[in-house]
């Protein structure tokens, strides 16, 4: 790398650590130090030609532009920013999804007799439950437990029972073995990873420590940037009385609500792509005392104060009814006014 495009590296490796300084929370900010610094090292370090260096440089040029998008308050930025951060997308996503892969259970059983590498991809449990969750899926849409065993693709031909593989004959074992593995990538790759594993019950299994970011409290103190849930919108400026300041006390600077605000509803949507992966041991049968314990289900949820395509379904929150709002109610049902409406109003009698 010649002097010149060094230093060209180099001032947007700095202006991108300005941006980064200027996120709202020191994970944010954390995060993306290590994450540029990693980015730029490579480029700098790289003895290839220009052609590999300006590519790279388009790259954390853009990624430098998103920083200040997120900074300035654009939605899609921020939330992309987030999705790096919290594991929704890139590396992270990978490193917390991938000990949630392994299955403890016996080989599935080959499709060709004589191919190891034949055998059908194997779920496990945690899996099981994330693909088959409708609160961990990117497209919100859930997938049948059955078409695990017996993905949508494959055709009818493939019973040797069946009338086409009467006519036609019998279908390529090596084709189902790929759309097998091929329906297992793609939904694999949709699942919305948890950002560690919750248990009901103690389990002395040592995978179940090793899941996600487990340890970090990053889960709990995503819940508290996000903050409650309020059961009723914010009161409007009008309506918010001030006490004006008394003698020998000083005004206190007004704060800034609608930053905070936006702040924490790109939290509560954030916690709508972070589900909540918990597992819950079964209690042994009594009779049963040499049989082995059972194994742990898995359930997935979201947090309460988490705002999803879900929360719009489930429960829908309306604000307590004021003063205003009761004496309507009466007037509506024919008890204001001894029990009579009063009637159109002058204009709409000139109307008519």
């Amino acid at each position: 790398m010649s002097g010149r495009d060094k230093r060209t590296v180099l001032a947007l490796y700095r202006s991108t650590i300005r941006q980064v300084n200027l996120l709202p929370h020191i994970y944010l900010r954390q995060f993306f130090r290590i994450k540029v610094a990693d980015d730029f090292r490579p480029v700098l370090a790289s003895k290839h030609r220009n052609a590999y260096i300006s590519i790279n440089f388009k790259r954390l040029r853009k990624e430098s532009y998103r920083l200040e998008l997120a900074n300035s308050g654009h939605q899609k930025a921020l939330a992309h920013v987030l999705d790096l951060a919290y594991g929704r997308k890139g590396p992270l996503k990978w490193s917390i999804l991938t000990p949630l892969l392994r299955d403890s259970h016996e080989p599935v059983p080959r499709i060709i007799s004589t191919v190891e590498r034949s055998r059908p991809p194997a779920y496990s449990p945690a899996l099981t439950a994330l693909v088959t969750s409708p609160m961990a899926r990117e497209n919100r849409a859930a997938i049948h437990p059955r078409n695990l065993k017996c993905p949508p693709g494959i055709p009818p031909r493939a019973d040797p029972a069946s009338e086409e593989a009467r006519l036609f004959g019998p279908f390529s074992k090596r084709r189902l073995v790929n759309i097998h593995w091929r329906y297992y990538k793609e939904h694999k790759a949709r699942v919305l990873p948890p950002l560690e594993l919750s248990s009901q019950v103690e389990t002395n299994q040592p995978s179940h420590h090793n899941i996600g970011l487990q340890g970090t409290h990053i889960l709990q103190e995503l819940k508290e940037l996000a903050g409650p849930l309020s059961l009723q919108p914010p009161a409007p400026r009008r309506q918010i009385i001030r006490d004006p300041p008394r003698i020998g006390e000083e005004a206190e600077d007004s704060p800034q609500p609608i930053f905070n605000r936006y702040l924490r509803r790109r939290y509560r949507e954030l916690l709508g792509r972070t589900p909540i992966l918990t597992v819950s041991s079964r209690k042994p049968d009594v009779l049963a005392k040499t049989a082995p314990p059972a194994a742990g289900e898995y359930t997935v949820s979201l947090a309460t104060n988490a705002i999803s395509v879900h929360s719009r379904h489930e429960d829908v929150r309306a604000r307590s009814a004021n003063a205003v709002d009761e004496a309507w109610m009466k007037v509506a049902e024919g008890e204001g006014d001894g029990g009579t409406f009063s009637g159109p109003n002058k204009r709409q009698k000139q109307r008519k």
